[in-house]
């Protein structure tokens, strides 16, 4: 059929269940089941002859009798009712159908007759299939689970932007299951079966225009159609997405094994992987290799080059990770030899081209980990970074050490990919995952991940930034200054250097880094008016004022926040020089997104002096927003002042307008507040910052 949009199959705003059952463990149960259960929002129509309802829905006799215009049919009924039930779904000019029912190609000369006369007439009436012989498909974030397979019966997977399509319904299953373990985010679970109509290459070209996916991962037993699996990968290609093949049938026997179980034609192995070498996947072999490709892409930016810096604790994890990125041709140059002596200065036991091993020295001087880590990715350049902590940061002090490090360097080095591999807990790795870092418990498993992510940092062009946290479904309400300030960073938005101490030891420490003087606020996402509660303190001038000063917010935190843990602080750089703005999104209940630019700080809500535009912005929305406040001339230098850098504000304005664009579904409200405009050429800095997302 000629290539056209799956939108109404994917993401159908009516569904028919033909053959639909409440007896739990029938085919036709299941999808009844989890439509109920997870909240499908459209129209459902059971269709039973032998029943007047199911748990209190009413049922049909047919499809021809149903009163809605249904966008899919689900077809649960053995293969010899098949004929009938698609005849009454093109009566009922039905637009898609999911064929569950098995006996048809992949059993022979009868079935593939049957395959063939029905296909026929669905193709003439225009109806898409999927299947059949397939577990059909779910579309995660819409509560879709056109599928009766009984992995969802004890896990439901998280809302994310990683999407699966199988030719195996058995491996679809599998890997269902695996991604709910592993906690990784589904845009789509697909299972195509026979492929009769759709192709896997089908929908990998439609998830390469889908906005919630971001990376595809596919499971192939052949390939019928040549042209048009070229064709999705050239589609995912120039969308900058990422697509991870595994495909069996490698050998003779495999072949012959992928053949009898799907009806998949085996072509020469040899020419599919030079397919997928020319249009740019990336093939994997093994399942724990494809879900950890998918885990790396999802939850790393991509980075800047394609080079890997290591650095460890054991020189002998290091032979062993330079051994692997070697035999899968990940580059991992030297450090410069300027480099390589300022660590022997400090470490002069140390190895320091790369892999980099300062030994177990790390334990007794911490901050070496951080140094050393810096000075891989500024000199060395690394566009990867793996950091093996082995068992060390499984007590609090090394958690602590390792979630410092993680905050630094997607701090300051944003378009690099940072991957930790050590023994952890699930909480912990999921906290670095949500601040854009990865994490693995064997180097080698994390070397192979970053040679997919290195592959595509080359093959691909720039994706769209991947909103920490919400990826995985795993968004909190409110994010915490830091973590609002390092997402708004990614965007161009320019952020005071900051970092989060827990002492009043680690206050000083980092005010020594920052340099004086400083700004010390309290470090919570419950807050998002600090100084209602006393918890700024400004213009902190020495080493003294810092130890004084965190005393001082940690006792108005207890006063004014009684019972909740105090979090720490916020050490940053005290700016100053400019005019105070505030700058922000809200969600309108008609209109959805709005940007709001005022005056800001304390006055802002007094003032309640702002311009108002719906997203998506312009150069001119920009413009207007600054020139229609009645305060405007601020910005030209009032009364003798200095003229602000209003180059620089329109820049923040139409990057926080690109940041609400892409998580538009997602965004409750950010605050920007103060947003501090310095004089021409200075720039624009926000000095704070609140996001949440919507519950």
């Amino acid at each position: 059929m000629v290539p056209q949009s799956l939108e109404a199959f994917f993401s159908p705003r009516s569904i028919a269940i033909v053959g639909a059952s409440g007896t739990p463990g029938k085919i036709g149960a299941y999808p009844l089941h989890y439509q109920r259960h997870f909240g499908y929002a459209g129209a459902l129509v059971l269709v039973n002859p032998g029943r007047s309802d199911i748990d209190g829905i009413p049922c049909v006799p047919s499809l021809r009798v149903a009163q809605e215009e249904l966008d899919l049919a689900i077809l649960a009924v053995p293969a010899d009712q098949i004929e009938a039930a698609v005849d009454d779904a093109i009566a009922a000019r039905v637009r898609n159908v999911v064929m569950f029912s098995a006996g048809f190609a992949e059993t022979g000369g009868a079935g593939a007759e049957l395959q063939r006369r029905v296909v026929g007439a669905l193709q003439e009436a225009g109806i898409r299939l999927l299947g059949p012989n397939c577990l059909g498909y779910v579309n995660v974030a819409q509560s879709i689970y056109a599928t009766f397979s009984p992995a969802m019966m004890t896990a439901r997977a998280s809302p994310g932007h990683v999407a699966v399509v199988s030719q195996s319904g058995a491996f679809g299953g599998y890997a269902y299951a695996m991604a709910c373990r592993r906690d990784l985010g589904l845009s789509h679970w697909i299972t195509t079966g026979n492929e009769a109509d759709l192709h896997v290459a089908d929908c990998i070209e439609w998830l390469a225009g889908d906005e919630r996916t971001r990376v595809i991962l596919a499971y192939m037993e052949g390939c019928g159609d040549g042209e048009r699996f070229v064709r999705s990968l050239q589609a995912a290609r120039a969308a900058g997405k990422p697509v991870v093949v595994i495909k069996v049938g490698a050998t003779a026997r495999g072949a012959s094994a992928a053949s009898s179980h799907s009806a998949a034609l085996a072509a020469d192995d040899r020419v599919f992987d030079a397919v997928l070498r020319q249009y740019g996947a990336w093939r994997v072999g093994s399942i724990e290799e494809l879900f950890n490709a998918g885990y790396a892409l999802s939850t790393l930016p991509r980075p800047s080059n394609q080079s890997l810096g290591v650095l460890t604790v054991s020189g002998g994890v290091g032979a062993l990770v330079t051994d692997y990125a070697d035999g899968l041709g990940v580059a991992m140059p030297p450090m410069p030899d300027d480099a390589q002596r300022l660590i022997l200065e400090q470490v002069p036991f140390a190895a320091a081209a790369n892999p980099v091993d300062i030994t177990a020295q790390v334990m007794h001087r911490p901050e070496l980990l951080v140094s050393t880590a810096r000075l891989m990715l500024d000199k060395g350049g690394y566009g990867s970074l793996l950091v093996f902590l082995a068992n060390g940061v499984r007590t609090e002090a090394g958690w602590q050490l390792q979630r410092d490090l993680a905050a630094t360097l997607r701090r300051d080095f944003p378009d690099r990919a940072i991957v930790f591999s050590a023994l952890s807990s699930s909480e912990r790795t999921s906290a670095l995952d949500a601040w854009g870092c990865a994490s693995f418990e064997d180097p080698s498993a994390a070397v192979r991940a970053i040679a997919a992510l290195s592959h595509f940092a080359a093959d691909l062009p720039a994706p769209p930034a991947v909103v920490a946290g919400a990826a995985h479904g795993r968004a909190r309400s409110a994010l915490n200054e830091l973590e609002a300030m390092d997402l708004l960073r990614d965007y161009g938005i320019s952020t005071p250097a900051a970092e989060r101490a827990a002492t009043a030891l680690e206050a000083v420490e980092a005010a020594r880094r920052i340099g004086f003087p400083v700004v010390l606020k309290v470090l919570s996402a419950e807050v998002q008016h600090k100084t209602e509660i006393g918890g700024v303190v400004l213009d902190v001038a020495d080493e003294a004022a810092v130890e004084s000063a965190f005393s001082s917010l940690g006792e108005r935190w207890n006063a004014s926040m009684s019972g909740r843990p105090f979090e720490g602080v916020v050490v940053a750089s005290m700016v100053s020089g400019g005019v105070e703005c505030l700058l922000g999104l809200h969600r309108d209940p008609q209109f959805g997104l709005v940007a709001v630019f005022g005056m800001g700080g304390v006055q802002a809500e007094l003032l309640a002096d702002v311009t108002v535009r719906r997203l998506p912005l312009t150069h001119t929305h920009a413009r207007e927003m600054m020139t229609g406040l009645k305060s405007s001339a601020v910005f030209s230098g009032f009364r003798g002042a200095a003229p602000l850098d209003v180059a620089a504000l329109e820049r923040t304005i139409l990057a926080l307008g690109r940041f609400g664009e892409n998580y538009a579904d997602e965004l409750e409200s950010v605050d920007l507040n103060p947003l501090l405009v310095r004089p021409e050429g200075k720039g624009a800095v926000a000095l704070d910052a609140v996001i949440q997302w919507r519950r």
